[in-house]
């Protein structure tokens, strides 16, 4: 009898495998985040539940980033993100972990990370064609700096900064910003079915000065329209610059129509003057009410 119930089960069990059943034997994706560091790019992955995924990137040598989010898929090996603008990205998933395709590069699985204040920390991404920028002048504060419709399509909405300012606190790796839940990893938080990346950690640092905490921002009405920037004075003398390019580029693969430019700097703000460094650049300007011109642009206080 055993001898012939062994056949049968092999039978069964060969056709469990060759049907849609086999996913059983991959890596389950659902509610798990991956990283990837490669050089000086990292890429993360975050696949929010059944079918949700962001994808986000930072090259540390250009400072730039660019993120998305979208959909995915699981066929077996074959793991496909697909963002909203149609950029599609492709992973190699074994029964244990994720891979680059056609690379020896294994993908880390990431737990959420525990923060001790978020105070002065920026985080990044772009929403339906809207730039968010999640700033947290405190650790119970946090202002929703944003940019509608930074493509300038004609269709869509009036294009242009506004900001606005929600409660905040954090537990552990458990962030709630106004009534928005959100989870704290190493250089990443989720919230829902989108993930932002830092492009300034905490500071933790004592002292102030006239402008920390102040944003300010650019946007030309004219033509050619101008990519937005903005000007984030996060510490007693350090500041965070955050400027689109449409050409620019962070790896291979184009996720976003628009990558950032990220640049930290620092500045002494005396009598009504701004001065500000940039690697090896400094400007001076003086500060005129609610305004600056610098660079030949004229920036605007964003009241919050």
């Amino acid at each position: 009898m055993r001898k012939l119930l062994l056949p049968v089960f092999s039978a069964v069990l060969l056709l469990a495998l060759s049907s849609c059943s086999k996913e059983v034997l991959f890596l389950s994706l659902e509610g798990t985040v991956w990283n990837l560091k490669v050089d000086d790019i990292t890429t993360w992955v975050c696949f929010h539940d059944a079918d949700s995924a962001s994808l986000l990137q930072h090259n540390s040598e250009l400072g730039r980033v660019q993120a998305d989010h979208g959909t995915y898929t699981a066929d077996g090996h074959v793991v496909t993100v697909k963002t909203k603008y149609a950029s599609e990205y492709t992973i190699s998933r074994t029964f244990f972990n994720l891979k680059r395709v056609n690379k020896n590069d294994n993908y880390t699985r990431i737990s959420p990370y525990s923060y001790k204040t978020l105070a002065g920390s920026i985080w990044i991404t772009p929403i339906d064609n809207t730039l968010h920028l999640a700033y947290f002048p405190s650790g119970s504060e946090c202002v929703d700096i944003s940019y509608t419709n930074i493509t300038r399509e004609e269709t869509g909405p009036a294009y242009g900064w506004s900001s606005s300012k929600k409660t905040a606190s954090i537990k552990g790796s458990s962030v709630e910003v106004g009534n928005l839940s959100a989870t704290t990893y190493k250089g990443l938080i989720t919230s829902g079915v989108y993930a932002l990346q830092s492009i300034c950690d905490p500071l933790e640092e004592d002292g102030a000065s006239g402008l920390k905490g102040t944003v300010w921002t650019y946007n030309n009405t004219g033509y050619p329209a101008d990519v937005p920037i903005v000007y984030i004075f996060n510490g007693k003398d350090s500041f965070i610059r955050v400027s689109g390019l449409w050409a620019g580029t962070v790896s291979e693969s184009r996720i976003s129509p628009i990558v950032f430019d990220v640049v930290s700097g620092t500045y002494t703000e005396s009598g009504g003057t701004l001065t500000i460094t940039i690697g090896e650049t400094k400007e001076s300007c003086p500060i005129v009410g609610s305004s600056f011109t610098l660079f030949e642009r004229t920036f605007n206080k964003l009241s919050y």
